[in-house]
């Protein structure tokens, strides 16, 4: 069984769907949370009505006696992690910045929160947000590339011997995160730099692991350095 990790805003609703398509519907659970209609039941009996220290364990071992060829949602790795051989963990990352304006357009879109990006920017959860959704992850797990999804995508059936569709979907208009990324001012673009040090950290290290240019020239490490006075 796969383990996926979908951190939000890195194209993991693609990812779910093409699982759903190759797999099937029934064959993939999915955990979001308690008050989500996509949560599984068998998901929600075991972590979310009276759960215990075994809730997870139980609930990998009945969905693999089960014959489920996936879990997704969002949750942490460590939440299921030590429960799934490290080789069948997946996870997407996307530039931290792109990402959380992705984030925050979502949110205010939908009216769950209320107010400027740099508020957002200061709340605790959205600080550092995929390293902490990853902490404690072998480096056997298979991470992807939002900003190079498609090559990702071949990377990853290639591993897996899948046929995954490679189609992206709930993506935002007009750019998104890109747009809105750009419109920022600099002293903003620092301070969001500042608080996701350890974001940065992971995606440049990826791009660096598969050989790719780092997306927006000019949030390259030296650029950053020369911000954070480094």
């Amino acid at each position: 069984m796969l383990l996926v990790v979908h951190i939000p805003k890195t194209a993991g609703t693609s990812l779910r769907l093409a699982l759903q398509q190759s797999f099937g519907l029934a064959r993939v659970a999915r955990d979001y949370g308690p008050q989500s209609d996509f949560t599984t039941d068998a998901v929600r009996r075991h972590m979310y009505q009276n759960p215990t220290k075994s809730s997870a364990r139980g609930l990998v071992s009945e969905l693999r006696n089960s014959g489920y060829a996936a879990l997704v949602g969002h949750f942490p790795y460590s939440r299921y992690g030590r429960f799934v051989e490290g080789e069948r963990v997946i996870a997407f990352v996307r530039e931290p910045l792109e990402r959380t304006c992705s984030e925050y357009l979502h949110k205010t879109g939908n009216g769950t929160f209320q107010g400027t990006f740099e508020e957002f920017i200061q709340l605790s959860p959205q600080q550092n947000l995929q390293s902490r959704f990853l902490q404690g992850h072998s480096g056997e797990m298979f991470l992807g590339l939002t900003e190079h999804y498609r090559s990702s995508m071949q990377s990853l059936n290639k591993r897996f011997e899948l046929k995954l569709k490679t189609r992206k979907v709930n993506v935002g208009l007009s750019g998104g995160g890109a747009r809105h990324m750009e419109s920022l001012p600099g002293e903003l673009t620092r301070r969001f730099y500042e608080l996701n040090s350890k974001d940065l950290e992971l995606y440049e290290s990826l791009t660096k692991k598969m050989e790719l240019q780092p997306k927006n020239l000019r949030q390259q490490s030296t650029f950053l350095r020369r911000w954070l006075g480094g």
